[in-house]
């Protein structure tokens, strides 16, 4: 956990079985806390202009080569020395970006064979990014969770290997007035991605996909949904726990949707 609550230092603590004891102390220097990975190696602190990597060495600081796209969540994955950054600004896009933690230097990925960026593989004029994970078939690939609810519905799963971008998944929605043969508008939207041994878990605006394989395994409609200390829960489905946030209304008409955390 990151305390962000002075605008001078910031205090990231682990939560430990006495409760949460201080890792480090961290310079703001009036930056903008934007979001943390961490794995085994270390953890990782991005700003809106360093990247900051702890672990049993010292701290280090890099400064970034380009803008961090803006969004109203950020999800964050490390991979090695690269860590990728999905940016959710609802119905203004958001996208998916790559950044070197030895350089700073941040790379757009993106992948647009269309002339309309919101028909392109993945496009962060259109692309809200909602989760990214490590692809459970190849571990030079990972996910990238792509939904927008916001009067239409759209959403896909995007594969990123290296620099090349390819589709993964997409499930259409027929709407009324559809034509056969014609690619239906709306899709559904998808709001987080979690890969847990061989499987990768995908949470969308109507249920939980498993894929293994690089197949389509199971699919689950959402359950019921009760509150926990104000917080709408389930934890009814095998293996996942769903929440629902209503964070996304600000910037799409939403509504609540779900996020997975794997257990």
């Amino acid at each position: 956990m990151l305390d962000a609550g002075s605008s001078e230092r910031w205090t990231l603590r682990r939560k430990e079985t006495a409760g949460w004891a201080k890792v480090a102390d961290i310079g703001s220097r009036g930056d903008t806390f934007i979001g943390m990975a961490c794995d085994a190696a270390g953890v990782s602190l991005l700003t809106n202009r360093r990247m900051i990597t702890l672990s049993n060495a010292a701290p280090r600081s890099v400064g970034l080569s380009d803008r961090i796209n803006p969004g109203v969540t950020s999800s964050l994955l490390r991979v090695g020395d690269q860590v990728f950054v999905g940016a959710n600004l609802g119905e203004f896009g958001g996208g998916l970006q790559r950044i070197d933690q030895r350089t700073g230097k941040v790379s757009d990925l993106q992948r647009n064979d269309a002339v309309d960026p919101c028909e392109a593989v993945l496009d962060k004029q259109c692309d809200p990014v909602n989760g990214v994970t490590p692809a459970p078939w190849d571990s030079n690939c990972v996910i990238a969770a792509v939904g927008l609810v916001h009067m239409f519905t759209s959403g896909r799963l995007v594969e990123v290997c290296g620099d090349r971008i390819e589709p993964f998944y997409a499930k259409p929605i027929p709407q009324f007035g559809d034509k056969m043969g014609k690619e239906p508008f709306n899709h559904i939207a998808f709001f987080g991605a979690n890969r847990a041994g061989d499987t990768l878990w995908v949470v969308g605006i109507n249920g939980l996909y498993q894929f293994r394989d690089r197949k389509l395994a199971n699919f689950a409609p959402l359950p019921a949904f009760r509150r926990v200390g104000g917080v709408r829960v389930s934890f009814d489905l095998p293996g996942v726990v769903l929440v629902k946030t209503d964070i996304n209304q600000s910037v799409s008409l939403s509504g609540s949707v779900p996020m997975l955390v794997p257990r």
